[in-house]
């Protein structure tokens, strides 16, 4: 589901997909 960032937040924070989406990486930092 790292595809699939913006759904989930766990992917986000070890995925690189963060750098796709601006405003997760800010949500999440």
């Amino acid at each position: 589901a790292r595809t699939l960032a913006g759904l989930d937040r766990t992917g986000v924070s070890a995925a690189p997909a963060r750098s796709i989406d601006p405003y997760l990486d800010g949500a999440n930092a």
